[in-house]
Parts: structure tokens; sequence; C-alpha cells
């Protein structure tokens, strides 16, 4: 019931569906923002920015008093290539995958195009021969049993009942569409 609404000039406003009004207001003073994208368990979202920053917000107005802080995704302190789109997605074995197109430091990668993935503290950087126009994360679906407790816990009271099932999606693959090509990753 929560729809994400994001400005270029850093506005963010978080829509509540059911009820018609603004649930939260988020506000950036750093470079345009860029794009945006949920976290899966729908708890915070992530924003990037034309200087190759991002800031992990949570959902709850009250916890974002002081503001997240903004990061520059290779250390740097001083500003990257523009960060032009971000997506996190939860990975089979609980981990943040975090997949964005630019925010290399300027100083070394000026005409670089990119795309980096981040897993932990795992990283890969695509370097590309023309620029990023968008991507597209490939989300396998696993249905899984759910766990013996909780199983238990909502079976009591129902006899003959099937065992319950939970279905996640993670991500498999990533196509990024250049201006010149279409490349497929496997993730």
């Amino acid at each position: 019931n929560l729809v994400l609404i994001g400005y270029n000039k850093g506005l963010l406003i978080l829509w509540n569906l059911e009820f018609k009004l603004a649930q939260g207001t988020f506000f950036t003073s750093c470079q345009c923002l860029e794009s945006l994208s949920w976290y899966s368990d729908g708890s915070k979202f992530v924003t990037a920015h034309a200087d190759g920053s991002y800031y992990t917000w949570s959902k709850d107005v009250e916890k974002q008093f002081n503001g997240p802080s903004q990061v520059f995704p290779f250390g740097e302190s001083e500003p990257g290539q523009q960060m032009s789109k971000i997506a996190v997605h939860q990975t089979e074995n609980g981990e943040d995958m975090l997949i964005f197109a630019g925010g290399l430091p300027k100083n070394t990668y000026a005409s670089t195009n990119s795309v980096s993935i981040r897993q932990g503290d795992h990283e890969v950087n695509y370097e590309l021969a023309s620029k990023v126009i968008d991507f597209v994360v490939v989300s396998e679906t696993v249905i899984k049993e759910t766990s013996e407790e909780n199983q238990a816990e909502e079976q009591e009271g129902a006899e003959d009942s099937e065992t319950p099932k939970v279905q996640y999606a993670y991500p498999s693959a990533l196509l990024v569409l250049t201006e010149g090509e279409l490349i497929a990753v496997d993730l």
C-alpha cells in the first residue's frame, strides 16, 4: 500500500495508497536524485544521486531524524560519476545485493561506463564500451516449505492441511542495455 515518489531535487514522498496521504517525506541536499529502489522486505529503500553517492533510508520517518549517511561506493570522499540507476535485491543466503550504474571515482574513471554489483564483501565492476541506458534484474522464483516450528504453529487446530509453502524471488541474472549492446550477466 506504499508508493515511493522521488523528485529530481532530492525530495522523496512515501505515499500511502490506502489512506491517500503522505506517510512520510524525506529530503537530501546532495546532488540531483537519479534513482531509487525498495529493499525486498519493504522496510528500507536506497537512493542514487548525480554526485555518485547513494543513501539508505528507513521508511520509518522517526528513524530518519538526523538523516542517513551519504555513501560513496568506492571509499572516495570526493564526488564520483553520476549514479544513474540503483537496485537492491536479497540473495538466497539472506545478503543484500546492491547493483548500480556509474558511481566510479571521477578522477580515475571519468569516461568509463560501468555497472557494479556488491554483495557482502564481494564486488564486481563491469566496464562497458558504451553508455548504460538501463538494467533489469531477472529473478528466479523458489518455493520453500516453512520451517517445522512455523508449521506446528500454523497447523494448530488444522487437520489434514497441506504443508505451508513460501515463495521467494532471488536474483539470477542481470540484463544491461547500453547504447551499443545488450549484456547478460549470470548472478
